[in-house]
């Protein structure tokens, strides 16, 4: 493939954001969704 995966952009990834607090090191929040759709989790 000489200029990259032409199906590349169509795939879909798991999207997951962790926050949480870096001097209790306790988890404020999750969030997840799919790359692409919008979705949230």
């Amino acid at each position: 493939m000489k200029y990259g995966d032409p199906y590349a952009g169509k795939r879909k990834h798991p999207v997951v954001i962790i926050t949480a607090d870096v001097r209790t090191k306790k988890i404020i929040g999750m969030e997840s969704h799919v790359e692409g759709t919008g979705r949230i989790c």
